[in-house]
């Protein structure tokens, strides 16, 4: 991948990860369920109460698996000629 590739990819992976609120251990309570709705990221599912806490899930659970698949595609075909 170039350059522009990768970070078009990174830019959507990070834009995924939204803090909004998600249904915590089911069906929400409006559906006839018992589940909570939690605040937090949507994507991963993963309570999240304060703007620092959003910022460290996205610098330690949400970047390293962008750069792990960046570096990746950029191992997988190897150096330019």
């Amino acid at each position: 991948m170039e350059k522009p590739e990768i970070l078009k990819a990174a830019q959507a992976e990070l834009q995924r990860h939204v803090w909004g609120t998600y249904i915590h251990q089911g069906v929400s309570i409006a559906l006839g369920g018992h589940g909570i709705i939690t605040p937090g990221c949507e994507v991963c599912c993963k309570r999240i109460n304060t703007n620092g806490q959003y910022l460290r899930h996205l610098a330690e659970d949400v970047l390293p698996g962008i750069l792990e698949r960046a570096l990746a595609s950029v191992d997988t075909q190897g150096p330019k000629a």
